[in-house]
């Protein structure tokens, strides 16, 4: 399967490089058809090619409009060009998805095989971490008690949430200590309610 995969990057990255190649063969194509027709290498000039453009139609003695006499002759070469570009693009679409076809059923099969016994052992997994999670801080916690700093710590803490430092936390301290932590438990009207 890994081969088939490969061989299926490897067909996508040919796929790539045919749209490359289609987009510049819509590209030489436009040029070989405006080097075809002097009408449309005119409308490239801008205001001078479409006025060098009327006047021509007026010596041949034509009625039209410039573009009412070249919407056919446009719409043709846009027709021949998309029709081009649309068979490659099928052509090239059909060839990726034959050769990575049998890759993806096998990646199907797999999932519909194994989906679930691997869904089962990666919640087990995930248990038996929590597991032994717990019964490490347990150990963690006996093997170095309470400890002396507690003192410190409240101390620490309470000065944390001072933050205006006249030893008293407020609720404006704590919508404070909310913006510099991004502590959203304490954002809007919940440091209200807990000095209350």
């Amino acid at each position: 399967v890994s081969k088939m995969l490969l061989d299926g990057v490897a067909h996508v990255s040919f796929v790539q490089d045919a749209l490359d190649g289609i987009l510049s063969l819509v590209g030489n194509t436009t040029d070989a058809t405006i080097d075809s027709s002097p009408e449309i290498a005119l409308l490239q000039q801008g205001p001078a090619g479409i006025a060098l453009l009327q006047k021509q139609q007026n010596a041949n003695g034509t009625n039209h409009t410039s573009l009412e006499s070249l919407t056919p002759l446009i719409m043709s070469a846009v027709h021949n060009v998309l029709q081009t570009v649309v068979e490659k693009v099928n052509t090239t679409l059909n060839d990726l998805l034959v050769k990575i076809k049998p890759a993806l059923l096998q990646v199907g099969t797999w999932m519909l095989q194994f989906g679930n016994k691997i869904q089962a052992g990666i919640e087990a997994f995930s248990a038996t971490l929590d597991k032994v999670q717990k019964i490490f801080d347990q150990i963690m916690s006996q093997l170095h008690g309470k400890g002396g700093n507690e003192e410190l710590m409240l101390n620490q803490t309470f000065n944390l949430f001072d933050v205006t430092e006249d030893g008293l936390i407020s609720a404006e301290d704590l919508k404070d200590v909310a913006t510099l932590y991004s502590i959203t438990a304490l954002q809007g009207d919940l440091s209200d309610q807990l000095v209350k």
